[in-house]
């Protein structure tokens, strides 16, 4: 939307002489976030790219390696992708044991969209069953286990299991899991007709409607 960009182009253009280091690591922060909203995938791998540089061995920031690797894949780039997974990978085995859990499960998480994505089908069921043994009770609010998995299914057209599994995360949450109406890897999800009903759930039909 136009407000977006606006929004963006402002945020690029904010002088980061101005700021200090924690304003500078929002920025780029949310720079590559609304990016990656609006599939600007170059925009978006460049200052996911630019934080790390910013913070090469804080495994706190480990979360932009993934969130870099996502954008990797989404622009086919998955070479590229898999040694980002490697890097964060490095960078979180010496920390406190189950301090990363949620990190873990989104590098399995990244690592399945792969196989998806160079239709090694069999590998990606494979992941899938390995990530729902995966503990899920660190950073519960952070991460979305249950959600994921539906964009995995989503991905791989499974219709039925990703609606199951999202509702699932809905019944965990008690309440709509609204990134499915703008996540890149709910596509799939968009052509059926409980993806309908689902807006109507969340009273957003009339606004959406038009673009289904």
């Amino acid at each position: 939307s136009k407000k977006a960009i606006n929004i963006l182009d402002k945020l690029k253009y904010l002088d980061e002489i101005l700021l200090e280091p924690l304003g500078i690591t929002l920025k780029y922060l949310f720079i590559a976030d609304i990016c990656t909203w609006m599939n600007n995938n170059d925009e978006s791998i460049k200052y996911y790219a630019k934080l790390i540089d910013m913070h090469p061995n804080d495994d706190w920031y480990a979360f932009a390696y993934v969130n870099l690797a996502n954008s990797l894949i989404f622009a086919q780039k998955y070479d590229k992708a898999l040694e980002t997974l490697k890097e964060v990978e490095l960078l979180i085995e010496k920390s406190p044991d189950n301090s990363h859990i949620s990190i873990k499960y989104l590098i399995e998480f990244n690592k399945t969209l792969i196989f998806i994505k160079n239709k090694d089908i069999e590998n990606a069921y494979l992941c899938i069953s390995q990530m729902k043994n995966m503990d899920k009770h660190i950073n519960a609010d952070y991460v979305k286990y249950e959600y994921l998995l539906s964009c995995l299914y989503f991905c791989l057209n499974d219709i039925d299991n990703g609606f199951k599994w999202y509702y699932k995360q809905v019944e965990i949450d008690n309440k709509p899991c609204f990134n499915i109406i703008k996540d890149r890897w709910c596509n799939n999800a968009r052509k059926d007709n409980r993806y309908i009903d689902l807006l109507k759930e969340m009273k957003l039909y009339e606004y959406w409607k038009d673009s289904l």
